[in-house]
């Protein structure tokens, strides 16, 4: 399972695309095993399917010290950096996360971002926690919400796919930059997390010219 997550992972004419698949399916191809289905679906849902179901892996999550023991890991794919984006007319100057406490900020339910301001203590109710980041970027254009955190790259890509005018966005604040990985069911064996693993590992130049191509970070 994938979210929709430009260009790590994302679906376009019905077709599933992203850095994050071309990499999965090196890596299929290089352990000699068929390619498996892959779905597109909400964060939130993927998230909590990947804990209760057997046999499943999420991509891309990441890696982070309260997850760490939910699932068993494989990457890292690339590094993505979560930030604070705002409107580029927009006043607001942001030096810590203390100071973005006070506005109202659009994120994913479930996601890295959401999850972080949420343990560095912000009032969910200043949180507008959506499933889409389309639904974000429109809720700040409609100055619904004062800011929204995500993924750079992701919004970057988002906002080109869309047409829309990318100079009237600025990123404000990074909040944090992870390693993104293929989250596997803890209940995964160790054997084919180690495989899996090392192919990655074998497949280091393609992977490096996969992401290169995608403007993202190893």
């Amino acid at each position: 399972m994938a979210e929709d997550y430009p260009p790590a992972n994302y679906i376009e004419n019905g077709e599933i695309k992203g850095a994050s698949v071309d990499i999965l399916k090196l890596v299929w191809k290089k352990l000699g095993v068929p390619e498996q289905p892959i779905k597109i679906v909400p964060w939130a849902r993927g998230y909590l399917l990947v804990q209760k179901k057997k046999n499943t892996v999420l991509f891309s999550m990441s890696r982070t010290k309260e997850r760490e023991h939910l699932f068993k890991w494989v990457g890292p794919i690339f590094r993505s950096r979560q930030v604070i984006v705002g409107l580029t007319d927009s006043p607001i100057k942001i030096d810590s996360l203390e100071d973005a406490e006070k506005y109202t900020i659009g994120t994913i339910r479930d996601d890295v971002c959401e999850n972080t301001l949420i343990s560095a203590g912000f009032d969910r109710k200043k949180l507008h926690s959506v499933t889409s980041l389309e639904q974000n970027i429109s809720k700040l254009l409609l100055k619904r919400v004062d800011l929204i955190c995500h993924s750079e790259a992701s919004i970057r890509d988002v906002i080109k796919m869309k047409n829309q005018n990318a100079p009237q966005f600025k990123t404000i604040f990074v909040v944090t930059e992870k390693g993104n990985y293929y989250a596997f069911h803890k209940d995964s064996q160790n054997d084919l997390i180690r495989s899996f693993q090392l192919a990655l590992d074998e497949l280091e130049p393609e992977r490096r010219e996969i992401l290169k191509r995608s403007n993202m970070t190893p």
